[in-house]
């Protein structure tokens, strides 16, 4: 329906965050100038190549080294240091995206933010994909949606 593509719109924008403003539907309709659009190409080319950094968790392994074999490449995968590691690649790259957020809401008028915010709607609780993720997985539980409420373990 209406509704619904109107409120996955919004839901993209959020999951877009700051590379949305790459986007000339959404440049117009935050009715960005042409100057402020080049000062955001610039923000979201420097914002993205950072983000792509952080996110960086270092699967290979080192020079002279042989190749991991599936087995220790699922243990390793499970390892406490390695999900360490992915946690504090999730923190610095949702770091990396705050801080462009913020350089981009620099270069807005108070007027545009106000106009993004609108585009943007309500909050969605992107953790609660994390929850589909493993109800799809075996012995998870097909029944959840992604609008459902949190699950206390």
């Amino acid at each position: 329906t209406a509704t619904q593509r109107e409120r996955f719109e919004q839901i993209l924008l959020q999951a877009e965050g700051p590379l949305a403003f790459s986007r000339p539907d959404v440049q117009e309709r935050v009715n960005l100038d042409p100057g402020q659009i080049e000062q955001l190409r610039q923000i979201v080319a420097e914002g993205r190549a950072t983000m792509m950094m952080a996110a960086r968790v270092p699967l290979t392994t080192k020079p002279g080294e042989a190749p991991r074999s599936p087995q220790a490449r699922r243990e390793l995968l499970a390892s406490r240091e390695f999900q360490a590691s992915k946690e504090k690649s999730r923190e610095a790259t949702l770091s990396a995206r705050a801080e462009t957020m913020r350089a981009i809401s620099r270069v807005l008028t108070e007027g545009q933010r106000a106009n993004y915010r609108k585009l943007l709607g309500a909050p969605f609780d992107f953790t609660k994909l994390r929850d589909v993720q493993a109800a799809s997985s075996p012995g998870g539980d097909p029944g959840v949606k992604a609008d459902d409420p949190p699950r206390t373990p």
